[in-house]
């Protein structure tokens, strides 16, 4: 969790930063690989962007990143974690010149994501999600607790799940989810639909703030 908040920060510290330079002078998918090399201690993942960097600062900051590829687990069988035809993030502007991250929007177009739990019962998303013994964790909170989520989507996904240990696997295709959250932790307020076995699944759930 700590690593999401830490990559979320760094992203806003970048749209700061093109508040202070000539944004359309300067071509971004030039600098990609320096951008992305920032990301990958937090996810712990090699990422790549096949498409264009671009970033907008009106009406308000945003950030889009056109076909994303987030690298699988070592010793998964997918190729990728993740891919994402483009993510689109867009921040409110005067929240953060107090100190605190609104999103307004992060939208995930056409998501393939791969869940593998590999042989012995490692996840494969495990160590994206993990923190250090060392992190503290008021620090964490008060973080966590400054980040708004207005709305976050995704559109046209796919899951793929499978497990090495059980031979259990299915896939859920058609996934549109709309995901909101007063704070990092919580509480989530979830809502969208999807296609699993050939029948059309709705989603609706809430959640407490989580501890």
């Amino acid at each position: 969790m700590k690593r999401i908040v830490a990559t979320l920060f760094f992203l806003s510290l970048i749209l700061i930063a093109l508040a202070l330079v000539a944004p359309g002078l300067i071509d971004w998918s030039q600098h990609k690989e320096a951008l992305l090399g920032q990301l990958r201690p937090y996810l712990q993942r090699d990422i790549q962007v096949g498409g264009d960097v671009k970033f907008r600062l009106i009406p308000s900051p945003q950030i889009l990143l056109d076909d994303v590829t987030i690298a699988n687990a070592e010793g998964g069988k997918a190729p990728a974690f993740m891919k994402l035809k483009q993510l689109e993030a867009r921040i409110s502007l005067q929240p953060l010149l107090q100190g605190r991250f609104e999103v307004e929007t992060i939208n995930l177009s056409e998501p393939e994501v791969n869940l593998e739990v590999l042989p012995g019962g490692k996840a494969n998303w495990s160590d994206i999600l993990k923190q250090k013994e060392s992190d503290d964790q008021s620090d964490l909170q008060t973080r966590a607790d400054s980040v708004q989520l207005n709305q976050v989507t995704m559109t046209n996904g796919t899951v793929h799940y499978s497990n090495a240990d059980t031979g259990t696997s299915w896939q859920v295709d058609d996934l549109n989810l709309a995901v909101g959250a007063d704070t990092l932790f919580g509480p989530y307020r979830i809502k969208g639909d999807m296609q699993y076995n050939k029948s059309n699944v709705g989603i609706e759930a809430t959640t407490g703030k989580y501890e």
